[in-house]
């Protein structure tokens, strides 16, 4: 197992796994790429430079013959991915030590170990409340590094009827201040296919990398506080939606 991504901080990992996979036609965690679940990938992409790999199930447990722990929404259902991000940061708050949480979605099986290590280790090394990989399509909040500092920025956007993945930014972190944000560009459209149909799915054993290969990235865009939300107008379909 590689050494923790940051060691002043603790990292622990959140799987994105409790979608209805609609279009899928049945639960896209669960459907094999390359000898494994998407579910599986997922957490073996975190595992090596996390403390621990929780998954975000939604609102009932899904996965307990996997034997990771499932934190549970504690939202109204339809309140999307930022309502486990909650669930994720309220657990990582609970722990006492501070630090961050990896946040990845299970259908997203081109991000790498190396990336999700990048990601942190700036976090850390800026002192940021949110790291989020970014390319042409613009934000992908469901790959990146959370600080526990916002979970009181979740909370409040979920308060206000906001389930956006983005809404966060709007709202003062535990520090009273509003978010401290960064960005890590990527200029390879692998990294940001989510699989969302059958065909999605079977297109992506052609290009599905190995576990734990490295992906490219480019030189990062930092933005801080206000000029966060001021920058990422440019969003993913993905964070829009949200």
């Amino acid at each position: 197992m590689l050494a923790p991504a940051t060691r002043e901080a603790p990292l622990f990992g959140l799987v994105l796994c409790g979608g209805e996979s609609q279009r899928m036609g049945s639960d896209k965690a669960l459907l094999p790429l390359e000898g494994r679940s998407l579910l599986e990938r997922a957490i073996a992409c975190l595992e090596p430079v996390c403390e621990e790999v929780w998954l975000g199930s939604g609102p009932s447990p899904r996965y307990v013959a996997l034997g990771h722990r499932e934190l549970l929404d504690r939202r109204k259902r339809g309140s999307g991915p930022l309502a486990a991000l909650e669930a994720g940061l309220f657990e990582l708050r609970a722990r006492g030590r501070g630090g961050y949480l990896a946040l990845l979605a299970c259908d997203m099986p081109g991000a790498s170990t190396a990336l999700v290590r990048e990601l942190a280790r700036r976090a850390q090394s800026e002192d940021l409340d949110r790291c989020a990989l970014a390319g042409e399509r613009g934000l992908e909040p469901l790959c990146a590094v959370y600080s526990d500092a916002l979970l009181e920025s979740v909370r409040a956007a979920l308060d206000a009827g906001d389930p956006r993945m983005s809404a966060i930014e709007g709202f003062p972190a535990r520090h009273a201040a509003l978010p401290r944000c960064a960005t890590l560009a990527s200029a390879d459209p692998l990294v940001f296919r989510n699989l969302n149909t059958p065909a999605e799915l079977e297109a992506a054993r052609a290009w599905a990398p190995p576990m734990h290969a490295s992906r490219a990235w480019s030189s990062p865009c930092s933005r801080a506080s206000r000029a966060c939300a001021r920058s990422s107008r440019r969003r993913s379909p993905r964070a829009r939606a949200r």
